[in-house]
């Protein structure tokens, strides 16, 4: 079961820290305020707890997460959508929901096999702009519009839920990140 205590070890936050160190360590100049998708997750991002996804809720298609993702958030208005990385076997690019516990509501994945989610809670109405806009789904790889969020164009701040419970969890997330996460 997801603990705080599982922070400290955890295999996304350690495959995001070590992509956006290797990014870093390419030594090119950049217009980008984020390295890459990984550093802006990281240090945005939060931690979502696995949840069994109720019977009565509509599961999506595969290999269809973002798209999955905005519509569960559309139709239950008590979810949230967040974009990052989700583990099954490997930390994988992935969008699911989660609702005020932070409990995920995953329509894409079969039951049980997301261990550990990390990601950005996001606007919907930010959510559905970006998808008009660009014209497919998806808000963190935007390449379409020249990568608004990892140049800074968009503030991350303006854009992101702001529910109680995810600015708790990214305090926590943001200690864990630095390494001075708070033995409980």
């Amino acid at each position: 079961m997801f603990e705080v205590t599982d922070l400290q070890n955890d295999p996304i936050l350690n495959y995001l820290s070590n992509i956006a160190k290797m990014k870093k360590g390419f030594g090119k100049k950049s217009e980008l305020k984020y390295v890459g998708i990984e550093d802006l997750v990281l240090q945005h991002g939060i931690h979502c707890k696995p949840f069994t996804f109720p019977a009565n809720y509509e599961r999506g298609k595969l290999k269809e997460c973002y798209n999955n993702a905005l519509d569960l958030a559309l139709a239950h208005p008590n979810l949230t959508y967040v974009e990052g990385y989700a583990m099954g076997v490997i930390p994988t690019p992935h969008a699911w929901c989660v609702d005020s516990q932070l409990n995920v509501y995953d329509p894409t994945w079969k039951a049980d096999y997301g261990q550990r989610y990390f990601g950005i809670p996001f606007k919907t109405r930010f959510v559905l702009d970006t998808v008009m806009a660009k014209g497919t789904y998806g808000v963190l790889e935007n390449w379409e519009q020249k990568f608004p969020l990892l140049t800074g164009e968009i503030d991350i701040e303006k854009v992101k839920s702001k529910r109680k419970a995810f600015r708790t969890s990214q305090t926590l997330s943001s200690q864990s990140a630095s390494g001075s996460l708070p033995s409980e």
